[in-house]
């Protein structure tokens, strides 16, 4: 699980680069011409190309997650899943009543969820930039920036609750689990890991038809 956060960041980069051209790519090669004058171009074409880069965000997630932690089963077993978290040298400070393997989940889980989202905002700025490469640095930024400021912030204050709500927090979901960081909403307390997927959820759900909407609106020169 420490480890985790390392795999999961490669992951976001390596989905940022697979996703950047979906839609930028036909901009620089001239086909967006013939793909939006075509009978399906402006219709099923776009679905079939947002439902592809899901397809391979999932695919190349998972795929890669069991091969590296599949391997890493093999060597040390699978012994102490069911120990609670507070076992581990990282955990014990940890206020989640969870064992190993129900962490190891909840922060695939949610590795999953912030690379889907990473998938469907790439595909959302494919569609609106003209270049590849502007979509990445961007993604770069989104994704590097607010992981790099958390360090100087201190434990518990706005600021920390503000940053755990961003995406990269997503694909750090071992930190999540060693901070204290609550939220109170009409009366109740909520954790991270019960806000984030909801929230990024949303953010997809309407990531898609923007995206959808963009590039069938683009005027073909």
């Amino acid at each position: 699980m420490e480890k985790s956060a390392t795999v999961i960041f490669a992951l976001s980069f390596v989905i940022c680069i697979l996703m950047a051209p979906i839609f930028s790519v036909e901009y620089q090669t001239g086909s967006d011409v013939i793909l939006l004058t075509t009978e399906h171009g402006k219709k099923k074409g776009i679905i079939y190309k947002l439902f592809a880069g899901f397809l391979s965000t999932s695919l190349v997630y998972w795929i890669t997650v069991c091969i590296v932690f599949g391997f890493i089963f093999m060597i040390f077993g699978f012994e102490g899943g069911n120990s609670q978290i507070q076992a581990s040298s990282y955990g014990w400070k940890s206020f989640y009543h969870i064992t190993n393997s129900e962490a190891l989940l909840m922060v695939l889980l949610l590795g999953y969820v912030g690379c889907l989202f990473i998938s469907s905002l790439a595909m959302f700025l494919s569609s609106k930039v003209k270049t590849s490469f502007a979509t990445i640095i961007l993604l770069g930024l989104i994704i590097i920036i607010p992981s790099t400021i958390d360090q100087f912030l201190i434990v518990g204050s706005f600021w920390d609750k503000v940053l755990n709500m961003l995406p990269s927090q997503m694909l750090l979901g071992w930190r999540l689990l060693q901070t204290f960081t609550l939220y109170y909403f009409g009366g109740k307390v909520f954790t991270p890991y019960q806000i984030l997927p909801v929230l990024y959820g949303i953010f997809i759900s309407l990531l898609l038809p923007f995206a959808y909407r963009s590039f069938r609106k683009h005027q073909v020169s």
